[in-house]
């Protein structure tokens, strides 16, 4: 198995561990610094009524998609991808993902 598509399928065990009720897709918005420095998170689930909430991680997990997502930016770099700043993770209920990335550069980078 490729080690991106791993490291997604971690991502996506990480928020099913977390969603805490039936969803239609689950969309993580990430922003990670370029020094690695601190990752801002905000997990939304599209319930199956066509309503958006947000939720949280459990204790140790916002933590663990921290690293995880370290691990997945270093990775593509290594892949001659340049160093994204910003993913949208967006999981669907059927398995599949998407990712979208920003390269703008954050604050605490300048």
């Amino acid at each position: 198995m490729q080690k991106d598509i791993q490291l997604y399928q971690e991502h996506s065990q990480i928020l099913l561990d977390n969603v805490p009720w039936e969803f239609k897709k689950i969309i993580a918005e990430c922003r990670l610094s370029a020094k690695n420095s601190f990752c801002d998170s905000t997990w939304t689930a599209e319930q199956s009524n066509g309503k958006y909430k947000t939720f949280g991680a459990k204790s140790g997990d916002a933590f663990k998609e921290f690293k995880l997502l370290i691990k997945l930016r270093d990775f593509l770099v290594s892949q001659g991808q340049p160093p994204w700043t910003g993913i949208r993770f967006t999981l669907h209920s059927d398995g599949k993902f998407t990712t979208e990335f920003s390269y703008d550069p954050l604050e605490d980078d300048l």
